[in-house]
Order: structure tokens, then sequence, then C-alpha cells
């Protein structure tokens, strides 16, 4: 008797709870959700990689520039070579040189990124021997501009001093 007691509870408890599979997987709305995050996600990193990119030319320009006139300066004041010192700067580059004038062809020529530029187009600056003032009558500054409109200046000062800003 005990035995048909099981196989009845057995039986009853199968027909009035049927198993039921267990959910698998993602619905279609989940999935566009999570897919549209990631989408933000890399529009924002790649956003911010071009600015830091960018950001990254024009300071390589700007060092590049203000490391010209302080060689130059230096050169000049620790007396090598006869002559004196000088950078020359246009758009789209500059040159360091030794002599008393700038000569096409003379020097050690940097070229700026095509992304950069300078807001001169023909600049000379010596330095004199021994003392490294520069030949110049008034503060001189030179911009560095990129294609964003961002700009770095270089000042040098009448007393030889190089002021990045």
């Amino acid at each position: 008797m005990y035995k048909n007691k099981i196989k009845n509870t057995l039986r009853l408890s199968s027909i009035s709870s049927p198993i039921q599979p267990a959910k698998t997987g993602f619905t279609l709305v989940e999935i566009l959700i999570v897919i549209s995050i990631f989408t933000i996600f890399a529009a924002t990193g790649i956003a911010t990689y071009q600015n830091a990119k960018k950001r990254a030319v024009l300071d390589d320009a700007y060092a590049s520039v203000s490391q010209a006139f302080e060689q130059a300066s230096n050169r000049a004041a620790t007396g090598i070579g006869t002559e004196k010192h000088g950078v020359h700067v246009e758009k789209e580059r500059i040159v360091t040189f030794e002599g008393d004038t700038y000569i096409e062809g003379n020097g050690n020529e940097t070229p700026l990124p095509t992304s950069i530029s300078t807001d001169q187009i023909d600049l000379t600056v010596l330095f004199d021997r021994i003392n490294a003032l520069p030949e110049i009558s008034a503060d001189t500054t030179i911009t560095i501009n990129d294609e964003d409109g961002s700009a770095k200046t270089i000042t040098i000062a009448k007393d030889g001093r190089i002021i990045s800003q």
C-alpha cells in the first residue's frame, strides 16, 4: 500500500506542475542596447584620441621651434664657431645656422608638420657671440598654429630670454 501511495504522488506531481525548459540567450532589444553602448564608447574614444594626437603634433612643433632658439642662443653664448648663430623662421620650416645673415640652403632645416604653420613668413633672429643677446629692436613673438586654430607662442626678449607660453 505504501508503494501505491508513492506512485500516485509521483503521478500527481508530474501532472500538476509540468517541467518547463529554462530561458537562455538575450532578446534583440538587449543586444541592441549593448551595441549602442559600445558604439557610444568607441565614438568618444576615437574623438579623444584624435584631439590628443593633434595636441601632441602642436606640442612637438612648439618644442622644435623653442629648441631651435635655445640651441642658437646657447651656441652663441658658448662661443662655438667664429660667427653669430641664428634662427630663420618661415611659415612651414625653421632653420638654425651660423653666420651674419641667413643664406638659403645653409644650416639645419627642420620642417614643420603639414598641419602646423607659423605667423612668420620670413623672420631671422641672430644671437651675438659670447653675450648671446639677440639682434632685435623689440621683443619678437612667434605664434605656432595648427589647422584647428589652437596656437602657442614663443617670445624672444631683447635681453635674450626665450619665453615659451
